[in-house]
């Protein structure tokens, strides 16, 4: 399978979404959903930022093993769905999650990218949280900490084009270090 498995992590308001967006333009991409039991933002779609569901519907679906992981954040719950990467194949795969859904699919998935994206202070990302800053700016610093022992990449979003270029310039590595150490190996020992 020559399809990436991709997780973008980061805080409100770090860009995550919008640099999703950019790179699905070209294509060949697939963005897994995650579910919440939060209210939807103004601007947020249903089915593109998140399913929302109720919390009875959330503890639903995780006793049936509907999610890959969950987690609490903020009073509200998260889950991720099971993916099935055949089905999307040969698309490229995102998550957009917190840094503990992505320690979480990175075990269940160790070749994922880890790419965590951040504003270039904490006063931009105070700003940029707006009204969602309230008690976010601590769980964003512990989540930095987290992220700086276990992310393979860190971008910093100070201008939106250039942090798409480098996701991009990301993905273009890791799709050649892939082919670097997949199956294609096996191919060139036995013919060349």
């Amino acid at each position: 399978m020559n399809n990436i498995i991709v997780v973008l992590s980061g805080p409100s308001g770090a860009g995550k979404g919008t640099i999703y967006k950019e790179i699905a333009k070209e294509g060949n991409t697939y963005r897994y959903v995650s579910c919440t039991t939060r209210s939807p933002r103004e601007g947020e779609v249903e089915g593109f930022d998140y399913e929302y569901i109720s919390k009875q519907e959330f503890k639903e679906r995780e006793d049936k093993g509907f999610f890959l992981e969950t987690s609490l954040y903020d009073s509200n719950y998260y889950g991720t769905p099971i993916p099935d990467l055949d089905k999307h194949y040969p698309n490229d795969i995102f998550f957009d999650v917190n840094v503990e859904g992505g320690i979480n699919i990175k075990k269940a998935f160790p070749n994922a990218i880890l790419i965590y994206i951040i504003p270039p202070t904490i006063e931009e990302l105070i700003k940029r949280m707006g009204d969602r800053g309230k008690g976010r700016i601590e769980i964003a610093k512990k989540e930095v900490e987290v992220a700086k022992k276990v992310y393979d990449y860190l971008v910093v979003n100070d201008n939106l084009q250039e942090a798409i270029k480098q996701v991009k310039k990301i993905l273009e590595v890791e799709r050649i270090n892939k082919m670097k150490n997949s199956s294609n190996q096996d191919f060139l020992k036995n013919y060349y």
